[in-house]
């Protein structure tokens, strides 16, 4: 983790996800993939959040839905780099906790491991998810894609 603190204020929040819209609306330039750049080489592949702030997240009171959002977090003259913002809303919509910080890293073995064969889950721990075919495909086309641009996170 970096030094910025793991529980953002809602105005780091609003800069950083401003920065991130900028970054994926931009029509040229290398933002969009300095962004997802791993120290070293390759591409960030996951983000990670401690777990006690996991815990606060899942325990809010009157907690329905975890919302994310996407940020590019920029300091100290270095390029904008990826990151997620995890908060508890209510059935409305409206934020109940701390926006928490879940900063995208890059771990070789943790893909390694993600394309090996999955452990054993029972019928219950199954349906809540994610078919491995579908990380590993995911995986595989972030490695593989030529180039990170705009185009890879437009919706609609």
């Amino acid at each position: 983790m970096s030094a910025i603190s793991s529980i953002l204020t809602p105005e780091q929040f609003e800069q950083y996800s401003a920065e991130w819209l900028k970054i994926a609306s931009a029509t040229e330039g290398p933002a969009p993939a300095q962004c997802f750049a791993a120290p070293g080489h390759g591409r960030r592949t996951h983000a990670s959040l401690p777990i006690q702030q996991l815990v606060w997240l899942a325990s809010t009171l009157g907690i329905v839905a975890v919302r994310t959002q996407f940020l590019a977090i920029a300091h100290q003259g270095h390029p904008a780099r990826f990151a997620l913002a995890l908060f508890a809303t209510d059935a409305a919509g409206t934020r109940l906790s701390a926006y928490y910080l879940a900063e995208a890293e890059e771990a070789p073995a943790a893909a390694e491991n993600a394309l090996a064969a999955p452990p054993l889950r029972t019928a219950h721990q199954k349906a809540a998810q994610v078919p491995h075919d579908l990380v590993k495909t995911w995986l595989h086309n972030w490695a593989a894609a030529p180039a990170v641009t705009p185009a890879l996170f437009a919706t609609g």
